[in-house]
């Protein structure tokens, strides 16, 4: 290395100052140590099987893949060792350099520091382009292709959520006195070589000409990268040691403090022990579509993607949970995330899964994901705090002894809120997580971090319950995650219960264009026939035939129309009142679910008048998505006891907004809804006769349907219209449609009509035969086609490129945008995560 060496030993860097409380600094040698050590232990448990092996095949020339995997995650803050860096707390920097007797070194440092001084904002370099900067230039050493070295570098720079550009890691080359050259370039050099030698790995002075780094091992580089310094950098397992002398030692103690830390915070991987629908769930015996799925899972041994189309009521959660049991243990997974519309409904998941759990006498527990979850999490996890977190970078104001590091724009935005996403959002690296589509959904948007929520899902079975139910936007999010999960080897599972042929083929094609061809986008597709009831496995080898399955027999579902007057009166309910008294005045219960909060309110507060003269007064219950979070899991709990699959004393009437159609296991009488899309409507009903009872107030399963039909003697052309009874919520063309479907035939075969009706309006045109309807139809679809187009451009700019060779890796934080994106704020505000 030459005599360069003696001027800047490289124990003599700081990486973190210590709290204010505790000003100790640890070393950086010591702090990339840590982080290698971390990332070893995590490389089979945060990243899936294949992420793994394009990681082994295009780093394989440096060495044993795991352990070079761990060194270059280890040299992420490799930019530290920078005058810029070490200036920033010039007390601690001089005193451990003073040493060296490098006059070139100490210069460097006060003349950095002079700089700091000078400037009201940081202007210096931020240490992750340094890092990149260095890094780039080394590997172009060893003989790494250019675009190879920069998308390294790139990757192991952007540890703090933005990965630097190329034209970034150019510029930092030539800031000379931030990134510092002579001593500080050799020490650098040296210290790579150090942290490497540690894990029996060199990195040869030519001949790396065979390196590569796909987009799966770059996304899986720079996720593990990441989340492995936000573990070795928690003070609660990593103390400071301001003196190191043998750092052979060190590094064994940093290996025991990783494992330990991943042993607290209960990251091991999911060894389900008996994988059958009769082991996971004694009672009830499995039915058709449960042995059907597990049939077909049994020989799968490479990823793919499964859709599971039954009706409501039939146990395709319990389908979906013994199929991700079954593909962890073939593939040689992790565990699975269950992503579903609502809060509501992953609360419930979460209850289920736990109980799998416990039942199978696994010590791990599924972590809840999803906005406000902090407060839910399990005991069985450490609370990890921000405070515990050791200072990364000083801030200005405070003088260097403050924890926030928000002194460098852009490229990281500071220390608290990185940590506080792994304190708070670890539940997408845990190995068992259930929570919102959105929180998967965010992998896939232009935003800082993505890359770590796809990294934690490659291990993993992502299941996504609900698969109909989103808007053209979220949709267009959803193909792209399924895009990249087919690109990454991530199994899908996919549930639905009123999913059209068509869009199911095309969730498919998502996932196998992704799998097939990098380069490829999806096909596109013919009009199908309607489909049936059926589960369908797809790898990138193609598809096998679907596999149809008998389902439980149901009453038929009868369909009346509601008359409402469309006015702001109480006495707008009254034939709504009539007819729940007709049917439950004495005994029963039933549901009435709105579109809008507003109306809601307006029911429940009608009902409160009228239920208090009848012979037994029901107890009226009230749930909306706007409510307090823990007013609502109280109310929540409350209804699962009372309309529960086991509840006895049943008596209530529960009015509320979209919520009940997806939330919770609940079960009715009868129920009354706003006219909806009918895949919608079709939801709402699978809570009628949910289960099976001795004895119910009504024996047919009776759906009454608010009518926005015109009065029959109605003579102007525009009150021959339909009348909905809200217009923010749900496309008019769908609603439209919708009612001319199920307004031919009042009296549905169930669930044999389903996927017939779901075809008529999703696919085929239901055309109105009045005039003034048909008219009013046309243009809706007008409007509907329009805002489909448009919809679907704002989530394709919003969404990551499918992944283009050549292309860098670096395009997944450019452009950003709100990673909460993940849905329009035109209608289902009830859905929000």
């Amino acid at each position: 290395m030459g005599s360069e060496t003696s001027y800047l030993p490289v124990t003599a860097a700081w990486a973190k100052a210590g709290n204010t409380s505790e000003p100790v600094p640890h070393p950086l040698v010591c702090h990339l140590i840590d982080t290698a050590a971390v990332a070893h232990e995590l490389y089979e448990v945060l990243l899936g099987p294949s992420v793994r092996a394009e990681l082994e095949a295009g780093l394989r020339p440096l060495g044993r893949p795991r352990s070079v995997v761990a060194v270059l995650c280890g040299l992420h803050d490799l930019g530290k060792l920078s005058p810029a860096f070490q200036a920033l707390r010039h007390d601690i920097a001089a005193a451990r350099f003073s040493t060296t007797g490098s006059v070139p070194v100490l210069r460097a440092l006060d003349y950095a520091e002079k700089r700091h001084r000078a400037t009201p904002e940081r202007t210096d370099l931020p240490h992750g382009v340094a890092t990149a900067a260095h890094m780039a230039d080394r590997f172009r050493r060893m003989g790494v292709a250019g675009e190879t070295a920069d998308e390294i570098a790139s990757v192991i720079g952007g540890h703090h959520g933005t990965l630097p550009q190329r034209a970034e890691i150019r510029a930092a080359q030539r800031k000379a006195g931030d990134l510092g050259t002579g001593p500080w370039q050799v020490a650098r050099d040296e210290l790579m070589d150090t942290v490497a030698s540690l894990w029996d790995c060199t990195f040869p002075a030519t001949g790396c000409t065979e390196v590569a780094l796909p987009h799966p091992a770059g996304v899986g580089l720079a996720g593990l990268t990441t989340i492995s310094d936000w573990i070795a950098s928690n003070q609660r397992w990593f103390e400071a040691h301001p003196d190191v002398s043998d750092l052979a030692e060190y590094r064994a103690k940093a290996v025991a403090t990783a494992q330990q830390a991943i042993a607290e915070l209960g990251w091991q991987p999911w060894r389900p022990t008996d994988v059958s629908c009769a082991g996971m769930f004694p009672e009830p015996a499995p039915n058709s579509l449960q042995r059907t799925v597990e049939e077909l899972v049994a020989d799968c041994d490479s990823p793919g993607i499964l859709t599971i189309e039954a009706p409501t009521g039939e146990g395709k959660t319990r389908a979906a949970l013994q199929a991700a049991a079954t593909l962890v243990q073939r593939l040689g997974l992790s565990g699975m995330y269950m992503g579903m519309p609502t809060k509501a409904t992953s609360r419930q998941a979460r209850g289920e899964i736990d109980a799998l759990l416990t039942q199978q006498g696994s010590s791990l527990r599924a972590n809840p994901v999803y906005s406000g979850a902090t407060a839910e999490r399990s005991p069985h996890g450490p609370r990890i705090e921000v405070r515990e977190v050791g200072v990364d970078e000083p801030s200005r104001e405070s003088d260097g002894a403050s924890a926030d590091s928000s002194a460098e724009p852009d490229s990281e935005t500071g220390s608290n809120e990185v940590h506080e996403w792994f304190a708070k959002k670890r539940g997408l690296a845990a190995p068992i997580g259930v929570g919102t589509i959105d929180q998967a959904l965010q992998a896939v948007i232009r935003s800082r971090h993505n890359f770590l929520r796809m990294s934690c899902l490659s291990s993993k079975v992502l299941v996504v319950d609900e698969v109909h139910s989103y808007e053209t936007y979220t949709s267009t999010l959803l193909d792209r995650l399924l895009w990249w999960c087919g690109r990454l080897g991530i199994t899908v599972v996919l549930l639905s219960a009123t999913l059209a042929a068509t869009r199911r083929d095309e969730l498919i094609d998502r996932w196998q264009s992704g799998h097939r061809n990098p380069a490829s986008a999806p096909e596109e597709l013919t009009a199908t026939q309607p489909g049936g009831w059926q589960v369908t496995w797809a790898d990138g080898t193609g598809r096998r035939p679907p596999r149809e399955f008998g389902v439980s027999e149901q009453n038929p579902l009868v369909l009346k129309w509601i008359h409402e007057r469309s006015t702001t009166s109480r006495d707008d309910s009254r034939d709504l009142v009539g007819w729940l008294r007709e049917n439950i005045e004495s005994e029963g219960c039933a549901a009435i679910i709105h579109n809008t909060v507003a109306r809601a309110k307006r029911t429940f507060e009608t009902l409160q008048t009228e239920c208090a003269g009848w012979e037994e007064p029901p107890e009226l219950f009230f749930l909306t998505g706007q409510l307090d979070a823990k007013d609502r899991a109280e109310r929540e709990q409350i209804l699962q006891a009372r309309f529960g699959a086991e509840s006895e004393h049943r008596r209530g009437i529960v009015v509320g907004t979209q919520v009940l159609e997806q939330s919770l296991d609940l079960d009715f009488d009868i129920m009354i809804t706003d006219p909806c899309p009918v895949d919608l409507l079709l939801q709402r009903a699978g809570r009628l006769h949910r289960h099976s009872r001795s004895a119910r107030p009504v024996s047919k399963r009776m759906l009454g349907l608010i009518d926005p039909r015109p009065p029959a003697n109605a003579k102007q052309k525009a009150k021959r219209k339909y009348r909905f009874p809200e217009s923010a919520v749900y496309r008019q063309y769908l609603k439209i449609s919708t009612m001319e479907a199920v307004g031919a035939n009042m009296t549905l075969d169930m669930p044999a009509a389903v996927p017939k009706l779901v075809q008529k309006v999703y696919v085929e045109e239901v055309r109105p035969n009045e005039e003034a309807r048909y008219e009013q139809w046309d243009e809706s679809r007008k409007r509907y086609e329009r805002t489909d187009h448009v919809d679907t451009h704002e989530g394709e700019v919003a969404a990551l490129p499918m992944s283009i060779p050549g292309q860098s890796l670096n395009e997944f934080t450019r452009h950003t945008t709100n990673p909460s994106r993940t849905r329009k704020e035109r209608g289902r505000k009830e859905q929000q995560p």
